[in-house]
């Protein structure tokens, strides 16, 4: 067999003590499922050639004319005959290739797992795509627009080598294409290509990451593998754990799962508890080598812990109130271990330490814990998990920080409700607002900040933001630190600053992971006292960018070609990379793709604005998902090369009075939303209807969204809340109940938001 790297690491089979328990469930335990379809893509391993020794079903197509870029077979592949090999001898080359499209329809699942082998020569620059369209690819190919487009940087390797990727399919696609690229001199080789269902007839999740399981080094991950097939199905599993200076472990399995069963398998190995280590997973059929997951991770140490108060860059702010320290954490331990340890918190600067059992100390569960202790000032608080053999310890220093005050400081507290300058607000924004003078009838309809970029910002902008009330967000797509400092000495002691716009998506624009975190970590030491923005597109790769910036916008302008339903596809996995840990905003389209995509494009039909309707919905389906932010896109966006400029006051008077109505109905509801305890309930109407609650100071909210460009009468419950009859606020009317179930008619894209008062 061809080496790989990912499966080599050096280490000799056998040379490390494997536990391994594999627990097989009979056949009732899971439903038999259909519609796992396997790999999707034909000739995947290259071992069908035409007779000009080309691979039969996938195509080239080179960009720039006169390209030296070629494709060709081969040989030989990962472990096969065949492989394909695109290669070029020069630079600023494009050359991209791709198989036939994929039919959505055959997909059972909104996720897909793309899997294939590689290896390089040279530096080809490869990038891998998956690219989908809401029209047929057959018609126009690459004169076909986009409806979502996603890309993957493919790193260097000159041992074969797995890529993976979870892929995510925004609603409203009907197929999808795989492509594969290379720009510059060199030589990509790729095998044994794949794109399934995800999950597909057979699963793995990771249910215990690196948890400790005997002291004092021994850790245990654990996987739950589901086979979904009436067959016997032979699995091979593969675990490799690293953690930095002490060498990686690779354990290796073989496992049978029986027809519609399920396992628990049970990996321990050797390494320090006390820092973190990486995980990576691979699942294959043990005949067909197909994979059916790549997971890779990292494996937090023995504590791991947070402040979720004060909650904004674990920083005291003047402004921002906080009563006392609030921590969560967990032990990465086996239940049974973890309850053996005794915990304890210092502050040993102003000699505040409590040791459980102690109020200040709670358990939440046998592994996860919540520690509350007095305010303080720039100080560390350590906690420590400890034996009562008086030997075993292990602790975990957070650093808090408290800059000196200022008359500009922004953040967020715990309910991630933002503090302007001491001020509580629902943050309220729009793109592209480069002129002072448009920043009063932009306060006018009830906007509360603005997104200037920093070409335009000037003192004179501040001085009117100031007058107007009207904080200022200063965005640039540049990554150097000099621009991000003198933009915080001109702007950082102006009560005008509302925070730093960074890096625009760049989850799209392939930038690497690094260089987000890089920029973000550098700014928050430029400037502590202020926010960054960053807003993010990519449903499946936005979670390798969410932990960096403070505040992460979930960027969506699906109108006219694909649902209002992405809006929520976006806020949801913004929600759930962030992990609560950080606010999370949503951009709203007001702005059509006549004025940002394509000048050829009728600004009256395909190119259109959304309609005053398909606005509202997207607002209140964001809130509804979880949004505690929105910035509208756009105000003012100038006009580019094949594309128009576009004001939304004189461009879409309509819509611009709905935002101002908008904003009156948001500026009531700002408490409600921000201070209410949320909860998101299950869809109804066959998924048209989008509802949530929020229970603020005894009262109960409720938003309804009919996502669809239909009308609809829907029945719902609202479990938990007793009511008998809803008061449907600006509506000026009351809903009754029947049988504890609610009925209301709504209006294509028509929203509804009720009160228990």
């Amino acid at each position: 067999m061809a080496s790989n790297k990912l499966e080599s690491y050096g280490l000799a089979q056998g040379r490390w003590s494997i536990f391994v328990t594999i627990v097989l469930a009979a056949g009732l335990l899971l439903p038999a499922v259909r519609g796992y379809a396997g790999n999707l893509l034909l000739n995947s391993g290259f071992e069908r050639v035409d007779v000009e020794g080309m691979p039969v079903g996938w195509r080239t197509f080179v960009p720039i004319p006169n390209s030296a870029a070629i494709m060709s077979i081969a040989h030989p592949g990962y472990n096969s005959r065949n492989c394909l090999l695109l290669e070029t001898e020069e630079q600023l080359t494009v050359l991209d290739t791709h198989a036939p499209p994929v039919e959505m329809s055959e997909i059972s699942s909104s996720k897909m797992l793309f899997t294939c082998y590689y290896r390089t020569e040279g530096a080809p620059g490869a990038q891998m795509s998956l690219v989908t369209f809401a029209e047929d690819f057959y018609i126009n190919e690459w004169q076909t627009r986009p409806l979502q487009a996603e890309a993957k940087n493919i790193p260097p390797s000159d041992e074969w080598s797995l890529l993976s990727w979870q892929f995510e399919a925004l609603p409203g696609g009907r197929q999808v294409v795989p492509l594969i690229r290379i720009t510059g001199p060199g030589k990509l080789y790729v095998d044994n290509v794949a794109l399934r269902p995800y999950p597909d007839e057979v699963s793995a999740t990771l249910t215990c990451c690196g948890a400790l399981r005997e002291l004092p080094d021994k850790r245990r991950t654990t996987i739950e593998l589901t086979n979904r097939t009436s067959q016997n199905r032979e699995l091979q599993v593969v675990l490799l754990a690293a953690a930095e200076g002490n060498g990686a472990k690779r354990l290796q399995h073989t496992v049978q799962i029986k027809p519609n069963g399920t396992g628990m398998l049970h990996l321990d190995y050797a390494l320090p508890v006390d820092i973190p280590h990486t995980l990576q997973l691979v699942v294959r059929d043990a005949d067909s080598g197909a994979v059916y997951e790549h997971t890779q991770l990292l494996a937090p140490p023995l504590l791991k812990a947070r402040f979720i108060k004060p909650a904004f860059r674990s920083t005291l702010l003047s402004t921002l109130p906080v009563e006392k320290l609030e921590i969560a954490g967990q032990i990465n331990a086996l239940p049974a271990v973890a309850r053996q340890f005794r915990l304890s918190a210092e502050i040993s600067e102003i000699g505040v330490k409590v040791t459980e059992p102690s109020d200040s100390i709670i358990r939440t569960g046998p592994t996860d814990f919540v520690i509350t202790l007095p305010r303080s000032g720039e100080y560390a608080v350590i906690i420590t998990a400890s034996l009562d053999d008086g030997h075993t310890q292990h602790s975990l220093r957070l650093p808090l920080r408290k800059p000196v005050s200022s008359n500009s400081e922004v953040g967020y507290d715990y309910q991630q409700q933002l503090w302007v300058n001491g001020t509580p607000m629902l943050a309220r924004g729009l793109y592209y607002v480069c002129k002072p003078e448009d920043l009063s009838t932009i306060a006018q309809a009830g906007f509360n900040f603005a997104v200037v970029p920093s070409t335009r910002a000037s003192y004179a902008f501040a001085e009117e933001a100031r007058k107007q009330k009207m904080p200022l967000l200063i965005s640039s797509p540049r990554q150097g630190v000099e621009i991000w400092e003198n933009l915080e000495r001109k702007f950082g002691q102006d009560p005008a600053l509302l925070g730093w716009y960074v890096l625009p998506r760049p989850d799209q624009q392939t930038t690497p992971p690094e260089i987000a975190a890089d920029l973000c970590r550098q700014l928050r030491s430029i400037s502590p006292r202020h926010p960054t923005v960053m807003a993010l597109a990519s449903p499946s790769l936005l979670r390798y960018y969410s932990d960096f910036p403070d505040i992460v916008a979930a960027w969506s302008l699906p109108i006219p070609t694909t649902p209002i339903t992405c809006v929520a596809r976006m806020v949801d996995a913004a929600v759930e990379a962030t992990t609560d840990a950080h606010p999370v905003w949503a951009v709203i389209q007001a702005a059509g793709p006549a004025w940002y995509a394509d000048a050829s494009l009728d600004p009256h039909g395909m190119g259109r604005a959304p309609t005053p309707a398909e606005v509202r919905a997207m607002t209140y389906l964001a809130l509804v998902h979880g949004a505690t932010g929105l910035i509208y896109y756009g105000y003012d966006i100038p006009s580019f090369p094949g594309t128009k400029a576009f004001k939304l006051p004189e461009d879409a008077p309509e819509l611009w009075t709905e935002l101002s109505r908008i904003n009156q109905q948001l500026c009531w509801l700002a408490p409600v939303i921000l201070q209410g305890k949320h909860r998101l309930l299950p869809s109804v109407s066959g998924g048209q209807l989008d509802l949530a609650t929020w229970q603020y100071q005894g009262s109960n909210y409720i938003i309804a969204v009919n996502t669809a460009n239909s009308a609809v009468v829907a029945e719902f419950s609202l479990p938990e809340i007793k009511a008998q009859r809803l008061y449907t606020m600006f509506e000026h009317r009351w809903l009754n109940s029947s049988e504890d179930r609610f009925q209301d008619s709504f209006a294509p894209h028509q929203v509804h938001i009720y009160s228990t008062r």
